[in-house]
């Protein structure tokens, strides 16, 4: 089954009946296919029981996709992504775990929030589901990553500002490592060697970890090359320049008297970020979520900048990058108060997998003994 922005010619038949009785469904017709006795069934998604569907298919068919690819991490949300292990990887930590709404942080109604590193805008999903009326302002210098964060927010029609650019202590340009087999560890201050053990640390001891070497030599030096292959791959670097701005300029040409929740997660370059607030953006900032690369004592010198700013600080570490030097540091202002993560809303439901599970189920009661489309 495909969706289409018009179901174009074809045959109706009793199925195609049925399949148009499901409220996600604005228009179908079977097209006989050699070898298929049920035929090919295309869908229009109605627009509005399947708002999602409708704007993907209307995106796709503004050939706006370019080099990306819709995913579908659950069966309640539909992104655009680089890849559908780095996709389903974003959802699950932003999504599933909360990865950035512990000891605390919430949102307002109606927040602002900075979300810098957006990568494809996961998290900027995530704060504009959960909050009604969020104004998000997405910082990503990847263009191919910011080019995601703008379909995205469309295709959610959420409020989000992408603004394809770095952050450090000044205005400039600087050259940057762009990993496209793993974008999350692009950066900045990309180093091959530093960025091999952290992927190293991280593959033997998360989610993948027992997938890793199946079934090489039980000495393991198997395992160890098929380890350095999967590494080497992911790390394929493309280099590149971006622009770089402050976060105090982002925060001032953007006119916002406040920052609800800035989230940063920029691989290395955390405290070039902090540093680009001066007195009096800091004082617009509520609750700060960091991930900070522990190297150089750069943990210790991020927790005191957020007290010395007068940030209540905690920081925890995920169990799968204790072999590596990533923690998460989270920091409220004592008037933020503290408050349970906002649960996101999924309004655009069905995703195409949700709704050919249905409209399997649909046929199937209806017209039992007749061969599915």
């Amino acid at each position: 089954m495909n969706v289409h922005s018009a179901a174009g010619t074809g045959r109706s038949t009793p199925a195609a009946e049925v399949l148009a009785r499901h409220p996600a469904v604005a228009e179908v017709v079977i097209v006989d296919e050699p070898g298929t006795p049920g035929g090919h069934a295309r869908i229009v998604p109605d627009r509005e029981t399947a708002r999602t569907l409708s704007r993907s298919v209307s995106l796709e068919a503004a050939d706006r996709l370019g080099g990306l690819a819709w995913h579908e991490p659950a069966d309640t949300i539909r992104v655009a992504g680089l890849n559908r292990g780095e996709t389903d990887f974003l959802y699950r930590e932003i999504f599933v775990e909360g990865a950035y709404f512990r000891h605390g942080i919430t949102l307002p109604r109606a927040p602002v929030v900075l979300d810098v590193g957006a990568n494809i805008g996961m998290f900027s999903l995530r704060a504009g589901l959960a909050a009604p009326g969020a104004r998000v302002i997405a910082v990503e210098p990847v263009a191919e990553l910011a080019a995601a964060v703008r379909l995205n927010a469309e295709l959610h029609g959420l409020d989000v500002t992408v603004l394809p650019t770095a952050l450090g202590r000044k205005q400039g340009e600087t050259s940057f490592t762009f990993y496209p087999h793993n974008s999350v560890m692009s950066g900045r201050y990309a180093d091959a060697a530093q960025d091999a053990e952290v992927l190293r640390g991280y593959l033997l001891t998360g989610d993948d970890a027992g997938a890793q070497g199946a079934g090489e030599d039980p000495g393991g030096d198997g395992r160890s090359r098929s380890l350095d292959r999967l590494v080497g791959d992911r790390l394929a670097a493309r280099p590149r320049r971006v622009p770089v701005t402050t976060l105090g300029n982002v925060i001032r040409d953007h006119g916002l008297t406040r920052v609800d929740l800035l989230k940063i997660d920029v691989e290395k370059a955390e405290s070039e970020v902090l540093a680009g607030l001066d007195e009096e953006t800091w004082e617009r900032v509520e609750q700060v979520v960091v991930e900070v690369h522990d190297i150089e004592g750069r943990l210790q010198e991020v927790l005191g900048t957020l007290r010395d700013r007068g940030f209540d600080v905690t920081h925890d570490q995920d169990p799968r990058l204790v072999l590596t030097p990533c923690h998460n540091v989270y920091a409220r202002r004592p008037r933020a108060g503290v408050g349970a993560p906002p649960a996101p809303v999924f309004d655009g439901v069905p995703t195409l997998r949700r709704l050919e599970g249905e409209l399997r189920e649909l046929l199937a009661r209806a017209l039992p003994s007749a061969p599915p489309p």
